[in-house]
């Protein structure tokens, strides 16, 4: 493997980093806020004191969040800034981590395989907490492995203080601290005695002061497990995974199934290149197994044997894992085969990109709210089902807008109709047309109106074929019948 001198390292990483941020702002504020992107705006909406703590973030992102709201205001731009910086900030966090780990070369492939990553990409343009966490996550494990080589002070404040920042983005940040005990263990190792010490006495004092500051939330969020475990109420939309789970969310990790198994294949042809794991990288692949271990297989048993909370964003430090395996095995290769390879890596993954920025990848909530906005007339009502869609539908929608139209807005089980009520308008998503309660809010409007108009909204833009998930959102339209005019 050619050595990269560190000041040819800065220029390439100074362009990686550029084609890191133009992919991340590039139509940042274009699409439609999905769900939880609605969720990210009504919880924000709440004093600092109150913001809320669930089963998929901390905190801190949400505070953070709502200082950007009162300093720029509220759109889609300014609402996904935040994921977009700290995307580019992962960017430069993977390329020091890799370059600690396996060297220059590995770092900067590291860097630009992330930086064109489309998960990270996705991530990286939307309202929620997951590119602040790979962030701490990498930077955690960079700063830890720091500490067992170089025992320095400045090396433990580092890991503190991004081990906490990570437990108060996510609740999965648990799984990291069996990471970094391991990753110092393995480094710890191969000091000499008296450095050791030294070396374990900054950890200890690390861990202690993380635990400290996290002593505040590890009850809620022991709490919000044991609630999740005990409840059939709790995120139910979680389904057991099964031993294809794995396979399927390696293919999310890279959006198209050809360019993660072509992951898979550089990898197997790598070891055989090298004859295996060189002793200098041995160290370096028992912290990236680590983090692939625990971030993925570890909620991935938990799901199969406790509670189901296998969900691919949940998992996105096992991305990170997945981008240093394959940056180290484009790495082995001698010069004149790497490039190649590393171009090619490249054009596969531009296959998913142009899908990603020339369809839709998010609920098209805002052309459901134009849609409404042009038809919707005096004494209309619209009913919600499930009441958590009403956050989207109501940033582009709001109530007072409504009533403004002499319109109302509900989200009531069963709907309450008023008899000057003349139309109806049902809006309905993440959820089969047979549901139980879809079924029951059919027939008590049905009683005195009948459907006239089916729209199906997904089914009026253009998707990226290979999106994670648009929801198909359906408005249907009951009209007064004749005999209760």
């Amino acid at each position: 493997m050619s050595v990269i001198s560190y000041t040819k390292q800065i220029p390439v990483l100074f362009w990686i980093l550029l084609f890191a941020a133009v992919l991340r702002f590039y139509g940042l504020g274009s699409e439609s806020l999905w769900l939880d992107e609605g969720g990210t705006v009504e919880f924000s909406n709440r004093p600092f004191r109150a913001l809320a703590v669930d089963w998929t973030q901390g905190p801190l992102f949400l505070a953070l969040i709502k200082c950007v709201r009162l300093i720029a205001g509220t759109t889609e731009f300014t609402l996904r800034l935040l994921p977009a910086v700290f995307g580019i900030l992962c960017v430069y966090a993977i390329y020091q981590l890799g370059r600690l780990l396996f060297g220059a070369t590995c770092g900067l492939l590291a860097a630009l395989f992330l930086a064109i990553n489309p998960f990270a990409i996705f991530y990286s343009q939307d309202a929620r907490p997951y590119t602040l966490f790979l962030w701490a996550a990498i930077s955690a494990v960079y700063f830890v492995v720091r500490l067992a080589q170089n025992f320095r002070r400045r090396d433990a404040i580092g890991f503190a203080a991004f081990t906490v920042l990570a437990l108060y983005t996510h609740p999965f940040a648990v799984f990291l601290i069996p990471v970094l005990v391991a990753a110092f263990g393995i480094f710890w190792l191969r000091l000499n005695p008296q450095n050791r010490k030294r070396a374990l006495r900054l950890f200890l004092y690390s861990c202690g002061a993380a635990a400290l500051l996290f002593c505040p939330q590890i009850l809620r969020f022991a709490a919000l497990f044991l609630r999740k475990a005990d409840s059939n109420t709790v995120a139910t939309w979680i389904s057991v995974p099964t031993l294809d789970s794995l396979r399927q969310l390696f293919i999310q990790f890279f959006m198209q199934r050809y360019v993660s198994y072509f992951f898979v294949l550089t990898g197997i042809a790598a070891l055989l290149f090298r004859k295996g794991i060189s002793r200098n990288d041995r160290a370096g692949w028992m912290v990236v197994s680590a983090l692939l271990l625990f971030s993925v297989l570890m909620p991935w048993i938990i799901s199969i044997g406790i509670t189901p909370i296998f969900v691919n964003r949940y998992l996105i430090p096992g991305l990170a894992a997945a981008v240093l395996l394959l940056a180290w095995s484009a790495s082995v290769f001698p010069y004149k085969i790497r490039i190649p390879l590393v171009f090619f890596i490249i054009g596969l993954t531009a296959w998913p990109l142009y899908g990603y920025y020339t369809g839709a990848d998010k609920d098209p909530w805002r052309e459901t709210a134009q849609i409404l906005c042009e038809t919707i007339k005096a004494a209309d009502l619209i009913v919600v089902y499930p009441s958590y869609i009403s956050h989207p539908l109501e940033f582009y929608l709001p109530a007072k807008e409504i009533q403004k139209r002499d319109g109302a807005i509900t989200s009531a089980f069963p709907p309450p109709i008023p008899e000057s009520c003349r139309r109806i308008w049902l809006v309905q998503a993440y959820g089969p047309e047979s549901n139980f309660h879809v079924r029951e809010i059919e027939r008590t409007i049905s009683a005195r109106f009948t459907a006239d108009t089916l729209i199906a909204v997904r089914d009026r833009i253009k998707c990226n074929p290979f999106a994670y998930h648009v929801a198909q959102i359906t408005l249907k339209r009951f009209m007064r019948t004749s005999n209760e005019e």
